[in-house]
């Protein structure tokens, strides 16, 4: 079939409760921005990297509801979009897809037309077999498991020397000197500072007790991901600190320095999904909160793989010659797949925005009450004002064409 005539079929929206929509729409991209990267190490010297996909595609849409009845047509689809259940699109182009809306906004201004954009994650359908299995308590298994892992690697492959305890020292104090600012309680900056002070003096004695140094190293770079803090603001600072590693990449020159690199990388990663099991209470509120940390999470393991890849060398026959190791990296691997896709199921359940401009005045009370319904005591008043953060004024009136922002 020609793209003329794919054309042609128009799109078609079955949201959850089962109606269908067939609105005029604007031909926009489909993006793969969940891609995870890994190692592949082939029986011959040297490897690749190659990429994949986590779990889902996120798809922007442009659509739009006109005619005399637009209006009628864009709130009974707005009703419909609260059903919980998965949408059905499909789509001339990209064909049909199962999906769930992250964000939808709705723009009711214009001359007999209703504008509705949305950004939409792929997802699987529930109709298949599932294995119940706490995600917390496998992410924290398989950290456990990468830890041992990295101690274990660098251990056996590295012969530690005067120069490498210097390098490892040099890292602790980047590292620490960023997250000592970061750092919110009292009680967690002393138990920091006195990890810090553990793992400068096991690097002391790397050479007589690597293992012991490595933990103590680890255990330093991991720390960040316990702290009082949000999750966004605990991965900021992981961010930083693995940037903070990776500035002097080009001066990496032997095994030992390339490795120390490997290892302490990958603490931090592991890091990052550790933070993602100890949210504080007001972490991961809607979907938006969710892929914000995923895209952070898998731009930074992508970084991370990018600079290994740069690292390596085209043979494994000389004494610098540098592959990473494929024991200590598969179960990283893992921890990172199992993680994003723990986050990515998050994005899929939790609330999703949705935002409206305003074709008329309006006030708190009547937007409250068609969006969540008014309780006692005002709670859902309150939340409305909140997420909106309104002025004074706009307690009595909210102008027309005010962009209204609420969560389903």
């Amino acid at each position: 079939m020609s793209w003329t005539e794919k054309l042609k079929k128009g799109l078609e929206i079955t949201t959850g409760d089962g109606k269908k929509y067939f609105p005029l729409y604007k031909l926009t991209p489909k993006v793969t921005p969940f891609n995870v990267a890994e190692f592949e190490f082939p029986n011959i010297e040297g490897t690749l990297v190659k990429k994949s996909l986590v779990k889902g595609t996120k798809l922007n849409l442009e659509f739009y509801f006109d005619g005399e009845d637009h209006l009628d047509q864009s709130q009974a689809f707005e009703i419909s979009a609260k059903d919980k259940r998965p949408f059905k699109i499909s789509h001339p182009f990209f064909g049909l897809m199962t999906v769930q809306p992250t964000t939808l906004e709705y723009d009711p201004t214009g001359l007999s037309i209703t504008k509705i954009t949305g950004e939409f994650i792929e997802t699987i359908s529930d109709e298949y077999p599932r294995i119940v299995e706490d995600p917390r308590n496998k992410i924290a298994f398989d950290y456990e498991n990468t830890q041992t892992a990295l101690v274990e690697s660098f251990s056996a492959n590295v012969q530690a020397t005067a120069a490498d305890s210097v390098k490892m020292a040099d890292n602790n104090d980047k590292l620490y000197s960023l997250g000592s600012e970061a750092v919110k309680s009292g009680d967690q900056s002393n138990e920091y500072f006195q990890i810090y002070q553990k793992a400068n003096s096991a690097v002391g004695k790397l050479a007589a007790d690597t293992s012991s140094a490595v933990q103590y190293v680890i255990d330093l770079y991991t720390y960040p991901s316990l702290f009082v803090n949000g999750i966004k603001n605990r991965l900021t600072l992981l961010v930083d600190q693995l940037i903070a590693l990776s500035n002097d990449l080009e001066n990496l020159t032997t095994f030992n320095d390339k490795t120390i690199f490997e290892m302490s990388g990958a603490g931090i990663m592991s890091a990052m999904i550790n933070a993602t099991i100890n949210p504080a209470d007001d972490d991961f509120q809607n979907s938006n909160e969710v892929i914000e940390s995923i895209e952070t999470v898998l731009g930074s393991w992508n970084f991370y793989l990018d600079s290994l890849n740069g690292l390596q060398t085209d043979t494994n026959d000389t004494v610098d010659s540098y592959i990473p190791d494929f024991d200590s990296l598969n179960e990283l691997i893992a921890l990172v797949n199992f993680g994003t896709a723990n986050l990515l199921n998050i994005a899929l359940n939790a609330q999703s925005e949705r935002s409206l401009i305003l074709d008329c005045d309006s006030n708190p009370i009547i937007l409250a009450h068609r969006f969540y319904g008014l309780v006692d005591g005002d709670a859902t008043l309150n939340q409305f004002i909140n997420q909106n953060d309104l002025s004074m004024s706009e307690l009595i009136e909210i102008k027309k064409g005010k962009k209204i922002i609420y969560y389903i």
